[in-house]
């Protein structure tokens, strides 16, 4: 048989079936209709019963693998019940198979922060905030993040960005919070200001975050020294500190490692100690002239630590450390790097004017495509719309659309006017 008549064979077979199943079905008795599991899980969500929930978005997903959203909110109450690791399963599963599911590396990252996995949560909170640089909630989550890390200067800087992109009145509960945590964080910082005299005051001692890591003790912290880890050997040798504060030795060990983790407001008070404990010790002399004269003089900021400081989203800083480069050398080759930082940063603190003076500041030639790309978004933010959409023109002349920056530039040149709000979920 040809192929065409097999084909027309095949369609009349079809119609046949399913008038068939059409009679069928009119004479049959109707089934019972069942509640849809969805409606199901966000009935028990409304009503606060988190268990019930979870095992109705638990039945969807097995119904339906396809069906990210409902993997998303079966991870999410999985976190509010404390199961972070089956979260971080489930969360995980969704990133890999559904990179682009609306608000996944948010939640995920949520999850990996109640599981105190805080430098995989920081990573992903970070990335949230790349993908909605004006969601406030990413910011709340990094700031805790970083707070359970021990950092409390990106801990502040990511508290404080928070505070200033929060304006849900659902929300002031967590602007309060945040609010008492930059006082606390702040009236715990370890560095000791320099008066205009330039005479620097005698260092105070570091106090610890209440919610510092782990540190090292005894041997370990030499092994720790002996390996490199400087950070990990400081910590543990003010661990035995606390139990031994008279004991010359441990002042020595920590100030040492503290000079080496370029710590140098606590070596310069290691240092101090052991002079007080040892006088006329030559290398107690040493560690804390040596600290002080490195505090007083810090060195120039480098692009590594300026862009950390911008993906971190601690954007006073990354502009600070930025702009003191291209004050003090406007023409060096990095300067259009330093440049898109210091704009980028003001953009996100909502001084468009300032980022257009950072482009002043830097000598070099406007010719990398994120370079472009940032002026252009200077430019919209001062209200120079038209040629702003220029810059963005050449950018998606310059780079693959493909790419994310390529993607990023065709949204700009399409000029969304509505973004949808994202509820926050702090559980």
């Amino acid at each position: 048989m040809p192929y065409a008549s097999r084909l027309q064979f095949r369609v009349r077979s079809l119609r046949v079936a399913l008038a068939a199943l059409a009679a069928l079905a009119a004479t049959a008795t109707p089934a019972p209709v069942w509640g849809d599991p969805r409606d199901d899980a966000r009935a028990a969500e409304k009503a606060g019963d988190a268990a019930a929930a979870a095992a109705a978005w638990q039945k969807v997903a097995e119904a339906d693998p396809q069906d990210f959203t409902a993997r998303v909110a079966l991870g999410r109450i999985q976190t509010r019940l404390g199961q972070s690791e089956a979260a971080i399963q489930t969360l995980t599963d969704v990133l890999i198979r559904a990179p682009k599911t609306p608000r996944i590396a948010y939640y995920l990252a949520l999850a990996l922060r109640k599981a105190k996995r805080y430098p995989e949560a920081a990573d992903l909170y970070r990335r949230s905030i790349d993908d909605a640089p004006d969601d406030p909630d990413p910011r709340f989550g990094l700031a805790e993040t970083l707070k359970g890390q021990g950092d409390a200067a990106g801990a502040v800087e990511a508290y404080k960005d928070y505070v200033r992109l929060e304006s849900r009145p659902s929300e002031a509960r967590y602007v309060a919070q945040a609010n008492k945590e930059i006082a606390a964080l702040e009236a715990s910082a370890t560095t000791v200001g320099v008066p205009e005299t330039g005479e620097a005051p005698a260092p105070a001692a570091p106090r610890p975050l209440a919610a510092a890591p782990p540190v090292v003790v005894g041997p370990i912290a030499e092994a720790a020294f002996a390996a490199g880890h400087y950070v990990e050997a400081r910590d543990g040798f003010l661990a035995e500190l606390a139990q031994k504060p008279d004991a010359v030795a441990l002042h020595h060990r920590a100030g040492v490692a503290a000079f080496a983790a370029r710590d140098f407001v606590q070596a310069e008070h290691q240092g101090l100690e052991v002079a007080r404990l040892d006088p006329g010790n030559p290398t107690a002399e040493v560690i804390a002239l040596g600290a002080r004269a490195r505090r007083l003089t810090p060195p120039a900021p480098s692009l590594a630590e300026a862009e950390r400081a911008l993906r971190d989203g601690r954007y006073r800083t990354a502009a600070a450390l930025a702009g003191d480069r291209l004050q003090s050398a406007p023409n060096e080759p990095e300067s259009a790097a330093f440049a898109r930082i210091r704009a980028t940063a003001l953009l996100r603190l909502g001084r468009a004017d300032g980022a257009l003076d950072a482009f002043k500041l830097q000598g070099a030639q406007l010719g990398t495509a994120p370079l472009w790309l940032t002026l252009g978004d200077t430019l919209d933010a001062a209200g120079q719309h038209d040629a702003a959409h220029r810059a963005w023109q050449l950018v998606s002349g310059l780079v693959d659309t493909r790419t994310p920056l390529g993607r990023r530039t065709l949204d700009r040149l399409d000029r969304p006017t509505e973004t949808s709000p994202h509820a926050g979920d702090r559980p």
